[in-house]
């Protein structure tokens, strides 16, 4: 060390780091989106998509009103990740979110033969329905060189028609009366099942490209079947491996419309596992129809959004931003709650309306229920909560992987755990204790691991489950007759 004189000061990190808190309630959707709407809507087939808003999905995704008729007047949308991006940004306002559009308009796009169309003040506008934005070739006979969009012209397509506008300066001739346009038309949507099974195997890619930890994984219009259903149950629970936990929310088979056939179809189709929730039937915002599983995850989001980004609390009893619910064709479906109850005592969550109290979420339980009863695979809050608490564990202990095993290591996980659960339990997030939350047992730490290099901590943590049933036991005091006297 070179000769010191005067004074020095030296900075050694914090002896307590705080955690890396994993997001509560970030969905990943599975489906169609009309990326042909897209700027670069080519690059984004079946790859992972990071969405902040409601304007950068559709950036990124497009965006199309187009949508199928159904029966009462009621519609639906199209594209099934349309659908997400309007309960998720629109209706209730969190997120972000994440995509998987796994609808490929390009690969097989039809060319569309030049159609003459005339220039009205350096304008004209051409009536192209489900064309690829990019697409737009615009010549003087239909046969010649093309002329440079940005340079001769500016071209914006609204989802149905091109609006051209001729630029000063333009190579197109002054008073030119006509114009020829040509342009490719996206492919028919097509999506199977095993294309939502491949869009599923792209979920593990989020966290490499975002850094960010899924909540929830769902694929609007095909969880009804029972081979997608496994796999993005499978993906839910195993993430990166079985590094980071989510759940997989799933929707009842179109064909179920009474609330009797819940439970049987349920069973029949072997949907009870801890990390899945299964919703039941439509919903409906002004005439438009939705799946429930959409709504469940915004009632999430919202829920989170008001309790700090900690999933606490039960989604269930919390206003859903619906006028109704209905079939998957738009009938409606009357659902009191005593019959309600009965579709929650399946394990599937549904919809009630409580008087003018508005339509809220109602149910608490996993599909797990009623097969298991184990407070922490059963209700939805708890397992979400159990999923948050341990990838917010893994995403603040890794950076300590392969440091050697001292004390001060162990001292560093064990309190900075231990100060990050007590913030929780003194936010009435957790319950309180008077014991020490994590710890280092010597029984879980036999020499044979720790030559193996292997450490294990204990983790207890308690949550208050959700109170499903208030009881309240009322008697007549014959002794207030003594009052009388």
């Amino acid at each position: 060390m070179s000769y010191q004189y005067g004074v020095t000061v030296l900075e050694q990190p914090t002896s307590i780091r705080p955690p890396i808190v994993a997001a509560s309630a970030i969905p990943v959707f599975i489906g169609a989106a009309p990326l042909h709407f897209a700027a670069n809507g080519k690059d984004n087939v079946m790859k992972p998509v990071f969405a902040a808003d409601y304007a950068d999905a559709v950036e990124k995704l497009g965006w199309s009103n187009e949508t199928v008729d159904l029966s009462n007047g009621k519609k639906r949308y199209k594209y099934a990740l349309n659908e997400s991006m309007d309960t998720q940004f629109r209706l209730y306002g969190v997120g972000p979110a994440m995509f998987v559009p796994v609808y490929d308009p390009f690969t097989s796009a039809t060319n569309v033969p030049a159609t003459e169309v005339n220039v009205i003040n350096n304008a004209f506008t051409l009536s192209a329905a489900n064309a690829i934005m990019d697409s737009l070739v615009v010549t003087e006979d239909g046969t010649g060189d093309p002329y440079i969009e940005g340079v001769d012209y500016a071209a914006d397509f609204d989802g149905s028609r091109f609006r051209v506008t001729i630029l000063a300066g333009s190579a197109i001739p002054a008073n030119t009366a006509s114009l020829y346009m040509a342009y490719k038309s996206a492919a028919p949507i097509n999506v199977t099942a095993d294309d939502i099974i491949a869009g599923l195997e792209v979920v593990d890619n989020f966290f490499q490209a975002t850094g960010q930890t899924p909540a929830f994984i769902y694929s609007p219009g095909f969880t009804h079947l029972p081979e997608v259903a496994a796999v993005q149950e499978n993906v839910a629970a195993q993430m990166l491996g079985g590094t980071f936990k989510a759940l997989s929310v799933c929707d009842i088979a179109p064909g179920v419309t009474e609330y009797s056939e819940t439970g049987n179809w349920k069973a029949s189709n072997g949907y009870a596992s801890t990390f899945r929730v299964l919703c039941w039937p439509y919903a409906a915002n002004g005439d438009t129809v939705y799946h429930m599983g959409s709504h469940f995850i915004g009632v999430c989001g919202r829920t989170d959004a008001m309790n700090g980004g900690v999933p606490f609390m039960s989604p269930s009893n919390q206003p859903m931003l619906i006028n109704g619910i209905c079939d998957a064709d738009g009938k409606a479906i009357d659902l009191p709650i005593n019959r309600a109850n009965i579709v929650n005592g399946y394990g599937i969550v549904t919809a009630s309306r409580w008087g003018m109290d508005g339509w809220r979420c109602q149910g608490v339980e996993t599909t797990a229920y009623p097969g298991t009863t184990d407070i922490k695979d059963r209700f939805i809050d708890g397992r979400r909560m159990g999923n948050w608490l341990d990838n917010s564990i893994v995403l603040s202990i890794r950076s300590r992987v392969a440091h050697p095993i001292r004390t001060i290591l162990i001292d560093d996980i064990v309190s900075s755990l231990n100060t990050w659960l007590n913030g929780l339990a003194a936010a009435g997030q957790l319950l309180n204790t008077n014991e020490d939350r994590v710890t280092f047992p010597r029984d879980l730490n036999p020499d044979t691991a720790l030559l193996d290099g292997r450490i294990t901590f204990r983790v207890k943590v308690a949550w208050g489950p959700p109170a499903r049933h208030i009881v309240f036991i009322r008697e007549y005091n014959v002794n207030d007759l003594q009052t009388l006297f």
